[in-house]
């Protein structure tokens, strides 16, 4: 009747709306998939490689399920794209973080790369169980690497001397196994290429305590620079040394002064280090510095 009196013909019935279930299912597996990307990320950041195993694989069960309900939401010609559009680029994002994460699988901690394969160390290793364990396992894995490679031609006979000048090391480095036998390679290879050559007196060090006197030049050194190499012991019981500095009369010529003062401090060393192993106990020295004497014209000298 309309048409008759307008001269128009009706306008066709308008579609019925499109059903909400694809785009509603769509929307809640796009969540769901983001949701499980968030607890993979969370998982892998607390290492949680078990949780994490579990949701990756069930990303192969979101793809088959998730893509043909996308299918079907694309299919529809009255989707939003707006929507359409955020719930691919909601899944895409999800899906290259789960795509990352999918291959995980709970795996044995390696060794830190820095460490050294060593046997498994034991207390006597260390000359009595001075060090903690953590310095134990530095000090054996670094022996070990030290005889396996080829070893620094001046590297002490004795085992427990070589743990107890390693046991500084760690003390004063650290305990990175690598950077410790780094350094205390260059230190050996220091001592070899400066030290002078006293075998007499590394073979009497083993035993017992030197004078000053018995150092290379030794006679003539304490008359300029009288030094007490051992003058007792400290009521803690370390061993004290003496530099008198205001009795120092320096000779016009120094050159002897080196490899006898040299010789000193690694007898000293060696001292302190057999007496370390033989006490169970890090041994250290204190020194005393006697300025009486000393001026100006000392300090100029020097």
């Amino acid at each position: 009747a309309l048409a008759r009196v307008t001269g128009r013909s009706p306008a066709p019935p308008l579609p019925p709306p499109p059903p909400a279930f694809p785009i509603a299912v769509a929307a809640a597996a796009t969540v769901a998939l983001v949701v499980a990307a968030l607890f993979i990320m969370v998982g892998r950041r607390r290492k949680e490689n078990v949780l994490a195993s579990v949701l990756a694989s069930s990303w192969r069960v979101a793809n088959v399920a998730l893509l043909p309900v996308l299918l079907l939401t694309v299919a529809e010609p009255r989707a939003s794209p707006l929507l359409l559009g955020v719930m691919a680029v909601a899944s895409l994002g999800a899906a290259s973080c789960l795509i990352g994460t999918a291959s995980l699988r709970p795996v044995k901690s390696a060794p830190p790369s820095r460490a050294l394969s060593a046997p498994s160390p034991t207390p006597d290793d260390c000359g009595g169980g001075m060090a903690t364990p953590d310095e134990l396992a530095v000090i054996y894995a670094v022996k070990h690497s030290l005889r396996q490679s080829p070893p620094p031609p001046n590297l002490p006979e004795d085992g427990k001397v070589v743990a107890v000048q390693l046991l500084r090391v760690v003390r004063e480095h650290g305990t990175d196994a690598r950077a410790v036998e780094r350094v205390y390679r260059r230190a050996l290879a220091w001592k070899r290429d400066n030290l002078p050559d006293k075998p007499e007196l590394d073979a009497l060090a083993e035993s017992r305590w030197l004078c000053a006197a018995e150092m290379p030049h030794g006679e003539w050194a304490v008359g300029h620079w009288p030094i007490g190499f051992h003058c007792g012991y400290s009521k803690s019981g370390s061993p004290v040394k003496l530099e008198r500095l205001g009795a120092c009369a320096p000779p016009s010529d120094t050159k002897l002064l080196y490899p006898y003062y040299l010789a000193l401090v690694d007898t000293l060393q060696r001292r302190l280090d057999r007496t370390s192993v033989t006490s169970g106990r890090l041994q250290q020295t204190y020194e005393l510095f006697d300025l009486a004497g000393l001026g100006t014209c000392s300090l100029v000298d020097f």
